[in-house]
């Protein structure tokens, strides 16, 4: 069993599929994963846009982070989500989508 802030995963989930939106032309697709018994359950947020070099994907979590932006916006959303999940026992990392994009994750520790 899994105790969270439900408004906060919400607002975690929204500035993933907001973010993954403004990047990306192409569909945003959001998984939910089923714990297991050796992990808790997992969000993904799939998108099909350029992606992010492995060597970037850190440094996005800093606020203000000057990322080219298509959109308007002050690189608050992946700092402001990292920090929400992580205040609900969760991780927010980034990785290549399979098939080229961005997949975010948000993992939950086990229950």
């Amino acid at each position: 069993m899994w105790t969270v802030d439900s408004a906060q995963v919400r607002q975690v989930v929204e500035n993933l599929v907001e973010n993954a939106l403004r990047y990306s032309a192409g569909p945003v697709q959001v998984v939910l994963c089923a714990p297991t018994d050796t992990s808790g359950p997992l969000i993904r947020v799939l998108d099909r846009g350029p992606g992010l070099p492995p060597e970037q994907r850190e440094a996005v979590f800093a606020a203000g982070h000057d990322r080219p932006r298509v959109a308007s916006g002050r690189g608050l959303g992946l700092p402001l989500a990292r920090r929400l999940a992580r205040a609900n026992g969760a991780d927010l990392t980034l990785h290549e989508a399979q098939g080229g994009g961005l997949e975010a994750r948000v993992a939950f520790g086990r229950g």
